[in-house]
């Protein structure tokens, strides 16, 4: 009887150190997804502030072609300003999007109609 009671007593050791050595393994993987969903995180504000740039450079260069291509009189300018209008269009919806907060309605929050009383704005 002291026998079974030893290797049950040993049993329970070995269960124990079992799932004591499981507790690391399912931390390390949590630690890993941790990470993983950072750096997707740390991919996505890394595009997003590429892709407003480009829509910031976009729009610059757009604006220099409208600008040009309004003062200058002739059948391929007019067709260039035209086109260039139609970008700055895109490119402005583009560049609205891009900073737009997920979940936002597209509206104000709380009725606010403009300033804000504390910057001084109007009341």
């Amino acid at each position: 009887m002291a026998d079974i009671g030893t290797e049950v007593a040993q049993g329970r050791e070995r269960a124990s150190e079992a799932h004591g050595a499981a507790q690391p393994d399912i931390a390390s993987d949590a630690a890993r997804v941790a990470t993983a969903t950072g750096a997707a995180r740390a991919d996505a504000a890394r595009r997003r502030a590429r892709d407003r740039q480009l829509a910031k450079v976009g729009l610059t260069a757009v604006l220099g072609v409208l600008t040009v291509t309004g003062f200058v009189r002739s059948r391929g300018a007019r067709r260039l300003h035209l086109a260039a209008g139609a970008a700055l269009l895109g490119l402005s919806l583009w560049h609205h999007t891009l900073y737009q907060r997920s979940g936002d309605s597209g509206g104000r929050s709380g009725g606010d109609s403009g300033g804000s009383r504390e910057s001084g704005g109007p009341r």
